[in-house]
């Protein structure tokens, strides 16, 4: 993730997926139906020295208007593994788009932990439009 650009979070595998709604290429999930739509994500970044003060990271969840949804400031030191994790309920038309974006400034770029239990993007239909 590079210092100081908003970055879509590209999840590179799939738990669950049978109407294969998710894409690996874009990092987008496409409703396949309207409907109200839980989405949940843990993002860790690799181990790293971070400098007190210089790690301010911004977790949002997009939704087809690209609003952000949440945000989280973590100020920390040391060289530790930081998560952001975090979800909202966002109301999506069949076609619309939601993803994950993030936005790090260590003062250089990072990278994220591979998928798994560190890392996940979850969404879950709850209710209708």
């Amino acid at each position: 993730i590079p210092n100081n650009v908003g970055t879509t979070v590209i999840f590179n595998n799939k738990s669950f997926d049978p109407l294969n709604c998710y894409s690996t290429v874009t990092g987008l999930f496409t409703a396949p139906v309207s409907g109200t739509y839980w989405l949940y994500s843990k993002v860790e970044f690799d181990n790293n020295a971070w400098g007190a003060g210089t790690g301010t990271y911004f977790y949002t969840v997009g939704d087809a208007g690209g609003s952000t949804m949440d945000s989280y400031t973590f100020l920390t030191s040391g060289t530790v593994y930081i998560s952001v994790k975090g979800g909202t309920l966002v109301r999506l038309l069949a076609g619309q788009t939601a993803g994950i974006g993030i936005v790090q400034s260590r003062g250089s770029a990072t990278n994220i932990r591979p998928a798994g239990s560190n890392t996940y993007f979850d969404i879950y239909k709850v209710g209708n439009y």
